[in-house]
């Protein structure tokens, strides 16, 4: 049944029509080839859609989609780390607006419990980033995926919301659509208020949030005690925690995370040693090929930079051997001030290239740069370092075969895909 969804999925994602955007799901399937035959993965979603191949597939595109927005295409295939975080997130977190409560409900879904006295929704950017982080380390409880979460949403206080309702209703709407695409199933959504005026304020929550979350929100007035009770009816035993009780629980939960994310990079290391093969590239590598998704790649926007500050010397000399230094010269540069690997693709992922592969490339950026330097001196506009670091769409008097590979690579249909036989 399972490898049958599978399939179905695969087919689902084959099929997605012009109208759903997946420049960031085809970005994140260049960066790490795994992507393509990892069936846990892709299980998440299947799950969080209760096994709806269609449904799945949009979810999958959307939330790579909020992954790039949310923390660039640097980290498009990577697991969110504190290091990730910007300092704005890191200080959200660390007051405990959401917390991973200890145990979970009766049902046996873990509970999230979120405190939203305490977000500012003028920084909703920071918020939704910071719920990202939790929601990843919510993702990892055992059978989460099959059992779904439970949410309580704590509104203790009103006056800060009704000061800032319009940035409160953006924010509330772009949560509710990142949440509903992040691959976690709500089987319960609990709003907890002990004013009247919340009322209207849980009305706009319930227009923002998506489908999957409307039917599942429910509301609770009242007291402190009125509301823990009515909360034990849906079988959640949840004190509303006072400050300090969440800082401890904030915490010893963050804590808890820090240690296993360094955890989980030293056997990243490990493997990577055993086998050669590289999950993903980080930013700073670059990436042997040729085609839209290699010169886009922020490592080799770098080798652009860094061939800019070689060229004038590089044009000037007529030895080769001088050329070969200065060629090294560049490797060196990369490797020590930026740490950046040269690496080749492959079906596992990425290896790390050869000496001689390494100097192709950056003797292939040479070229281009030459070639640049050359049209920008005609027109007298650019510098040869400037030149260097812009593309040949950017520049007129292109090669007939430059012009050629630009017009298949401006195609939409051509601009994502991989061609083993471009890598040079």
């Amino acid at each position: 049944f399972i490898a049958t969804c599978i399939s179905r999925l695969n087919d689902e994602l084959k099929q997605l029509p012009k109208s759903v955007p997946r420049k960031a799901f085809d970005r994140a399937l260049f960066l790490k080839p795994s992507l393509e035959t990892d069936s846990k993965f892709k299980l998440r979603f299947l799950r969080a859609d209760r096994y709806d191949a269609f449904a799945s597939a949009r979810r999958m595109v959307k939330y790579f989609e909020d992954k790039v927005e949310l923390f660039g295409e640097d980290r498009i295939v990577k697991k969110i780390t504190w290091d990730d975080l910007e300092e704005e997130d890191r200080n959200l977190l660390d007051t405990g607006f959401c917390i991973l409560l200890p145990h979970k409900d009766t049902a046996g879904r873990p509970i999230q419990f979120f405190d939203v006295s305490k977000i500012d929704f003028s920084k909703h950017m920071s918020v939704l980033r910071a719920e990202w982080y939790m929601a990843e380390i919510t993702a990892e409880t055992e059978n989460v995926e099959l059992t779904g979460m439970s949410q309580v949403f704590h509104c203790p206080g009103v006056w800060h919301l009704l000061g800032n309702m319009a940035k409160f209703h953006v924010a509330a709407k772009k949560m509710g659509d990142v949440l509903s695409n992040f691959p976690l199933r709500p089987t319960s959504v609990h709003f907890c208020y002990n004013s009247s005026v919340m009322k209207f304020i849980q009305s706009v929550v319930q227009k923002t949030f998506g489908k999957q979350y409307r039917l599942r929100l429910r509301d609770h007035f009242g007291s402190d005690v009125e509301i823990r009770y009515s909360l034990m009816t849906y079988g959640i035993i949840c004190p509303l925690l006072g400050s300090t009780e969440q800082l401890e629980l904030s915490n010893l939960n963050l804590g808890r995370r820090k240690i296993k994310e360094a955890a989980r990079q030293k056997a990243m290391l490990e493997k990577v040693a055993l086998s050669g093969v590289i999950p993903f590239p980080s930013s700073n590598d670059i990436l042997v090929g040729r085609g839209w998704p290699y010169q886009t790649f922020s490592g080799n926007k770098v080798l652009g930079q860094v061939v800019g500050e070689f060229v004038d010397r590089f044009l000037e000399s007529a030895d080769n051997f001088e050329k070969t230094c200065i060629n090294l010269k560049v490797i060196e540069t990369i490797e020590e001030r930026h740490g950046g690997r040269f690496l080749e693709r492959t079906s596992e992922g990425w290896r790390v290239a050869s000496n001689q592969v390494a100097r192709k490339k950056v003797n292939s950026a040479f070229r281009s740069a030459k070639s640049a330097s050359a049209a920008a001196a005609a027109r007298g506009t650019l510098s040869p370092a400037a030149a260097t670091c812009c593309s040949h769409k950017d520049l007129k008097n292109k090669p007939p075969s430059v012009q050629k590979e630009d017009e298949l690579m401006d195609h939409p249909s051509k601009r994502t895909r991989y061609d083993p036989s471009l890598t040079t």
